[in-house]
C-alpha cells in the first residue's frame, strides 16, 4: 500500500503504484494538479485551504474548468468517514 501524504486529495482504491508522481497545489482559489492524477481522483476541501464561499479553478494537467462553487454536502462527508 502506498501511503496519500495529501490529506485533501483522494485517488480511488488500487490506482496508487509505487514510483507515481502527483503534483498538487494549491494557490489562493487555484488547484493545479498534474502529472500522474489517476481518473476518479477528488479532492476533501476546507475553508482552511481556501475559501468555499468563493469560486474556484481546477486544472488537471493543464487542462483547466471554468470556475466551480464548491457544495457542502454533509451526507459525502459522513458517508466518506463512516462508509457504513
Amino acid at each position: 500500500m502506498t501511503p496519500n501524504p495529501f490529506y485533501w486529495l483522494q485517488i480511488p482504491d488500487g490506482t496508487a503504484i509505487k514510483e507515481q508522481k502527483i503534483i498538487a497545489e494549491i494557490n489562493g482559489q487555484k488547484i493545479r494538479l498534474s502529472d500522474d492524477v489517476p481518473e476518479g481522483a477528488q479532492l476533501l476541501l476546507s475553508n482552511e485551504l481556501l475559501d468555499l464561499g468563493q469560486a474556484i479553478e481546477i486544472s488537471v494537467n493543464g487542462q483547466a474548468s471554468k470556475p466551480v462553487k464548491t457544495a457542502r454536502n454533509l451526507n459525502r462527508f459522513v458517508t466518506h468517514w463512516h462508509p457504513n
